[in-house]
């Protein structure tokens, strides 16, 4: 999802890549980096190179000369590649191209097609991850965003999943309901549940259970104070800030955090139905002295029919300074590899066994079985269908009911190439200039909504290679630096010609004629700019309000220059329809 979003992903194509999927091995991947320097440095208008290893084509910044991995996929060139890689590149660029010309799908059914291809729900069960239940979950999330926002995008929900992955708590996942698997689960995800066979590990001292508050306001700026939470009543509370309350406070927490893990250690010990194991450790990961088994194990030992002591334990930690090895790339498991080939294997086996129909004479099935493969047939051939009058529809050009202000000049300029966009859509490489534009709108935003926007990389503008100090300066010396203006980054949506046209108006101020006045601001050259959007922009903000568009000034302002445009003969409602009348329903394109 996130290379169909953006062609520069690099870290993501390299986990795909390295997955268990396409195993490309390390030789093959510098090979993959120094390609795709090579494809960088002839972008470049002086032709010059970089380095050709991996690490640095993931340090790029200017997204206009990042070196794509994805790119050299697509075209890797004359090295010496492995035979295996070359035909895994081939097969993952045939992949990707044919999930980007779904793209502009609806997010839900993009997710789910991006599932289907990649094979997902095969690979979960490969390694023995419950199968399509996780997946079927995630697209319930997924399902569940997009109806919440009306203007779901491939990049809102990416954005929507990086802050749950940063901020949340993770996706409810359904507990596996096969008789013959084992659970693992926290306690917290066990309370009301029950089984004949109960394994607790991790009883050791400051494991489980742990005293460390992680909730304490005063030391944790992200938690919630206390007095302000719904179950203040049972939380102890600062009464006075002084040093002996401080300690009072401190002593309470930590004592109110041990109830909690003795509740928790209740609910675990009774999930068993038949068969209680507990254990403890000595020694883990970075520890310099051993661990004591917790009180809870203590406790439990005393109740036990059987208690099995470790017969030699070292004095001293003996994973300190142990050479840890891994295979890479990570294919995973003995029984998983196998798994994956035995299955690609079976497949290989079907297509070539697949007569004139292109499907397997497949014999020995009862009628019930037959029936069955039918009923795939059936539906395999619907899809087929539907998807072939998908394409004939974009080779047709059909274009959309749904237009952006900047699609609607795109389309009024040139037809044809916006059809031809259409009917295979691309990723775009994010300019330098664009990417800035983005930005320094966000830095006047800021401005006018009150807020202290900073001069550096801090508040999330990269002012890196970018005259800011030149920008700020054409906006002071314009009319509007003193100015409060009505509106600020306002959406609006208008119906054109059965279309609906979709945009946002960078701001809006009281003209000295006392006419309200549409700016657009423009980081490049405004004599430049398509004045189609600021009609649209004029007419939005007339309908907005009630007002006759005459009423209502557009300009668009040039921050480099520090000049006003206004641009003459701006079209009306009347005109902008007339203008899209005369574009057709489709547009006919050479296949």
């Amino acid at each position: 999802l996130t290379l169909l979003d953006d062609a520069t992903a690099n870290p993501s194509v390299l986990r795909l890549l390295t997955s268990p999927r396409w195993a490309i091995g390390i030789p093959d991947l510098a090979l993959l980096g120094r390609r795709a320097r090579e494809l960088s440095a002839a972008r470049r208008p002086d032709g010059a190179g970089a380095q050709s290893d991996l690490e640095a084509v993931l340090s790029g910044s200017d997204p206009a000369f990042v070196p794509s991995l994805l790119e050299a996929v697509a075209d890797p060139g004359p090295l010496s590649y492995s035979g295996d890689a070359r035909r895994r590149f081939s097969s993952f660029a045939g992949e990707l191209g044919l999930l980007r010309r779904h793209a502009g799908d609806a997010v839900t059914e993009l997710v789910q097609r991006v599932i289907s291809v990649l094979g997902l729900a095969v690979e979960l069960e490969a390694v023995g991850a419950g199968g399509s239940a996780p997946l079927a979950t995630f697209v319930q999330a997924v399902a569940g965003y997009t109806d919440i926002d009306a203007d779901a995008s491939l990049a809102g929900l990416l954005a929507y999943l990086e802050a749950e992955r940063e901020y949340g708590t993770g996706l409810e996942q359904a507990v596996v309901s096969a008789a013959d698997s084992v659970k693992v689960l926290t306690v917290h995800k066990a309370k009301g549940l029950e089984w004949d066979v109960v394994f607790v590990p991790g009883l050791a001292s400051d494991v489980f259970p742990t005293d460390r508050v992680t909730g304490n306001w005063l030391r944790n700026a992200s938690s919630l104070p206390y007095p302000l939470r719904g179950d203040v009543s049972a939380l102890p509370q600062l009464g006075r800030v002084d040093n002996s309350q401080l300690t009072a406070f401190a002593s309470a927490l930590t004592e109110q955090q041990r109830l909690s893990e003795d509740r928790l250690a209740y609910v675990a010990v009774t999930r068993a139905r038949q068969l209680l194991l507990v254990s403890t450790h000595t020694w883990g990961p970075g520890l310099a002295k051993p661990r004591d088994p917790s009180d809870y194990f203590v406790t439990v030992a005393a109740h036990s029919q059987r208690v099995t002591e470790a017969a030699d334990v070292p004095e001293t930690n003996p994973l300190l300074g142990a050479a840890a090895t891994m295979s890479w790339p990570a294919v995973g498991d003995t029984v998983a590899w196998t798994v994956r080939r035995e299955a690609a294997a079976r497949v290989r086996d079907v297509r070539a066994a697949a007569g004139a129909s292109g499907y397997p004479d497949i014999d020995g099935l009862n009628l019930d079985q037959t029936d069955l493969v039918e009923h795939w047939r059936a539906l395999s051939s619907g899809l087929i269908a539907a998807e072939l009058e998908t394409l004939r529809e974009r080779g047709a050009g059909r274009l959309p009911d749904y237009l952006s202000v900047t699609g609607l000049g795109r389309l009024a300029r040139d037809p044809v190439g916006y059809a031809a966009e259409l009917r295979r859509p691309m990723p775009r490489l994010v300019s330098e200039a664009q990417r800035w534009g983005i930005g320094f709108h966000q830095w006047l935003e800021d401005r006018f909504r009150g807020q202290s926007p900073l001069l550096d990389g801090d508040d999330g503008v990269d002012v890196a290679g970018v005259d800011f100090e030149q920008l700020r300066a054409g906006f002071e010396a314009g009319p509007y630096a003193a100015a409060v203006p009505v509106a600020v980054e306002t959406p609006f949506t208008l119906v054109l010609g059965g279309r609906l046209v979709r945009g946002r108006i960078d701001a809006v101020f009281t003209a000295a004629d006392g006419r309200p006045q549409v700016v657009d601001w423009k980081t490049g050259d405004a004599r430049r700019a398509d004045p189609l959007q600021l009609a649209c922009y004029r007419l939005a903000w007339a309908e907005l309000n009630g007002l006759d568009v005459a009423q209502v000034d557009a300009v668009f302002y040039d921050l480099r220059a520090a000049e006003v445009v206004r641009p003459p003969g701006l079209p009306d409602r009347a005109g902008l329809e007339t203008l899209l009348a005369g574009v057709p329903g489709s547009v006919s394109l050479a296949q």
